[in-house]
């Protein structure tokens, strides 16, 4: 009953230990995504931290959402996304006040 007992404290650490690892290797794995992603955006569209926040921001998230390779990248950027759909947006409110 003893052994048993303790076999099954041991387990619990056991599987706790496992969940906090996993955790933090996840973590590491997400900021390691963040570091790569930045300088993507930094390197191949001359987008850095000294340029408008608002584009490197979008260009930033877009390229989480949908994955891009760095020549997709380029495409979205030298098609002006960011600076048409900017446009829309400031259109579209202008229109609604």
């Amino acid at each position: 009953m003893q052994i048993q007992k303790r076999e099954n404290e041991n387990l619990k650490q056991y599987q706790e230990l496992l969940e906090r690892i996993s955790r933090r290797y996840v973590q590491g794995q997400a900021q390691a995504v963040r570091s790569v992603n930045e300088a993507i955006i930094e390197t191949n569209l001359g987008i850095g931290k000294n340029s408008d926040d608002t584009e490197r921001s979008f260009y930033y998230q877009q390229n989480l959402l949908e994955n891009w390779s760095v020549t997709e990248l380029k495409r979205q950027k030298n098609s002006g996304l960011f600076m048409r759909i900017w446009y829309f947006i400031t259109v579209f409110f202008a229109v609604l006040c």
